[in-house]
């Protein structure tokens, strides 16, 4: 009989476990430790608990606590762009190191931008602690120019006191079993608390572990960096309203457009010249060829004519006299 209790002990207590972590409100979650620790009292002899519903003050003052100690992740993604590519990485880099921060991605690839099409870029993941995420923020737009930027912040505090109210539950639970398997007397009930006792631990193990994860995104935050090398630092152009304004805008891209077309075209030939000096002999030697060709195709062609004519005379001279 007292083994049939153990068992039937067991298994409520699983199912009180599952169904309160899918039932729970976040409100009942937040005064876990209100609530568990009257249990302790009362299970283990000590004072008596309340029975009722906590106070309003005390309510108050809870709810206060937890919107002081709300969990916010943030994010930022910003776009920059340098005339300085190696000052601006060696900014970025002193800048996270006096912040108390680290970098926990990096990547640099590209040629210097006296290099056509190939200019260089860098990719940073910054971890910031959260007291100074506004700082980095500001120090990054004065290191090299902001060409955009993004921020996103989300809220788990829900999912966090979610998981700290179930490990506090199944701590409670592990406790009781553990009692129980000191009485228990019997093989096949040890065994199977001791494989409950398994399922809870791994159970505790994994939400820390999300806590701890939680936690350390929360305390710092995650900071993109695009960093891009360019000749010239685009300006913001304010919208023109009046037609003359349009009129003028359009004016100014043309000649940028324009000036940008000569210089191209003052590149690629005054640039080019130590090639033509390679090209230049070939493309000769390609045309003295083919006109000796030519030349040798006339001559072979006029060969080949003139024997005809000689060949047709006798013949035309014999009709004539037949």
């Amino acid at each position: 009989m007292k083994r049939y209790f153990i068992v039937l002990l067991i298994v409520v207590l699983m199912f009180t476990g599952c169904s309160s972590s899918k039932s729970a409100s976040f409100d009942n979650d937040v005064k876990a430790d209100f609530i568990e620790e009257s249990v302790r009292e009362s299970d283990f002899g000590g004072k008596s608990s309340n029975t009722g519903e906590m106070k309003p003050e005390e309510d108050r003052k809870m709810e206060d606590n937890i919107f002081e100690n709300s969990k916010i992740i943030k994010h930022a993604d910003l776009n920059l762009e340098t005339l300085e590519f190696e000052k601006s990485i060696q900014a970025i880099e002193k800048k996270t190191e006096e912040l108390e921060g680290y970098i926990e991605n990096s990547d640099i690839s590209g040629t210097p931008i006296n290099h056509k099409y190939y200019n260089r870029n860098a990719h940073f993941v910054l971890r910031i602690p959260k007291k100074n995420y506004d700082i980095i923020l500001h120090d990054l737009s004065t290191i090299a120019n902001v060409v955009n930027k993004s921020e996103s912040a989300e809220n788990v505090t829900l999912r966090y006191y979610d998981s700290k109210a179930r490990i506090e539950n199944l701590k409670i639970e592990e406790g009781t079993l553990k009692g129980l398997l000191e009485k228990a007397d019997n093989m096949k009930d040890i065994i199977i608390i001791e494989e409950r006792l398994s399922e809870l631990r791994y159970e505790i193990e994994s939400l820390q572990t999300d806590l701890r994860n939680l936690d350390h995104l929360v305390d710092y935050t995650t900071i993109y960096v695009n960093l891009r090398e360019v000749e010239k630092i685009k300006e913001i152009e304010i919208k023109p309203k009046t037609l003359g304004e349009k009129i003028k805008m359009e004016f100014n891209h043309s000649k940028e457009a324009v000036g940008e077309f000569y210089e191209d075209a003052s590149v690629f030939f005054l640039g080019g010249i130590p090639k033509l000096i390679i090209i230049i002999p070939v493309i000769l030697v390609i045309y003295i060829l083919i006109r000796l060709l030519r030349m040798l195709f006339r001559k072979i062609k006029g060969k080949h004519v003139i024997r005809k004519i000689k060949k047709k005379k006798p013949k035309d001279e014999k009709d004539k006299k037949e």
